[in-house]
């Protein structure tokens, strides 16, 4: 027998080896290993320079990824998407309040009291990322509030649940007013914004982001 092909079968496995509780310490380089850890879907391991490579095999058509799915390329879904997913609203009206006003939902509008275009319903569970502020004057401090009401309460109280105040130093540029986890809020509560400047903003621009746990 040629001595090169001695060697190949020589190192060759012999068989995929069906383990339940594969692991580095357990497989050499090169091994092949089809396993299936509690609680886990059947996986296809194998290890080279050092490291366990995995991908679950499926029975059913659908696919699971323990951590981040980075593609290159397009994503077509025929299907629903779900899971945490960040949305933005814009609110754009003039105003020469100096005092605390609130920033319209759907038009351009403002009121020094929450009224109807001054709030929205929440669609989902999520929370308030930030809000994103551009004015024709410079606003000097302002304090940016995030208000929400639950069920049975009319409009949010005009105290607000989380405040973040900015330095608007400058006329026509944007600030960001980052919120954190304070800023939480359920679906179907009532939510709003407000915004109490030094100095008259007049034409005002802002976009709110936010991020839904859509399910």
């Amino acid at each position: 027998m040629d001595r090169n092909l001695r060697k190949i079968l020589n190192l060759k496995q012999d068989l995929i080896s069906n383990n339940i509780n594969a692991s580095n310490s357990r497989m050499i380089d090169g091994q092949i290993s089809i396993s299936k850890k509690f609680g886990e879907s059947l996986s296809l391991m194998i290890k080279q320079g050092g490291k366990l490579w995995k991908t679950y095999l499926s029975s059913d058509g659908n696919q699971q990824v323990d951590k981040d799915l980075n593609v290159s390329g397009n994503i077509n879904a025929s299907g629903d998407i779900y899971g945490n997913q960040v949305y933005w609203f814009n609110h754009n009206y003039s105003s020469t309040e100096t005092g605390k006003h609130y920033l319209g939902w759907g038009r351009a509008t403002t009121g020094t009291t929450i009224a109807v275009h001054q709030k929205l319903i929440a669609p989902y569970d999520g929370i308030l990322l930030k809000v994103l502020a551009r004015t024709e004057t410079a606003g000097g401090s302002s304090v940016m509030g995030f208000h929400k009401a639950t069920d049975t309460t009319t409009d949010p109280s005009g105290t607000a649940t989380e405040t973040v105040t900015v330095n608007m130093a400058a006329a026509d540029t944007s600030y960001e007013f980052e919120f954190t986890a304070t800023s939480t809020f359920n679906k179907g509560d009532v939510i709003a914004l407000s915004i109490d400047p030094t100095n008259a903003l007049n034409d005002s621009n802002y976009t709110s982001i936010w991020l839904f746990n859509i399910t």
